[in-house]
């Protein structure tokens, strides 16, 4: 959507995500909540923190800023998410490598 080299961690927006399928569920209402939260308020984002719970539910945190017509260039807006080649692979190490397309 941007440079983000631009984009400084000045604000965070704190949310949780409720496990309601397989990882590419989970990955998709991630991404979801980032466009979303992107749209309704006016922010890029340039950081994440994702933390599993015990329990399943996913504790995210999404740092950004608001957007600035002076500073961030506008490359490309993202209109949704969608599920067509979506991957998550999970890897040994525990962590996984995700894939996703947006639809701009």
């Amino acid at each position: 959507m941007t440079d983000l080299s631009r984009v400084s961690p000045k604000r965070k927006r704190k949310f949780t995500i409720i496990p309601r399928g397989d990882d590419i569920t989970v990955l998709y209402d991630f991404l979801d909540r980032l466009v979303f939260l992107a749209d309704s308020e006016r922010l890029f984002f340039c950081k994440f923190s994702v933390k599993k719970r015990k329990t399943g539910e996913f504790d995210c945190v999404a740092y950004g800023e608001r957007i600035s017509e002076k500073k961030h260039e506008i490359m490309y807006i993202v209109k949704a998410v969608t599920y067509h080649g979506m991957s998550v692979v999970r890897k040994k190490d525990g962590t996984a490598l995700c894939r996703a397309l947006l639809d701009i």
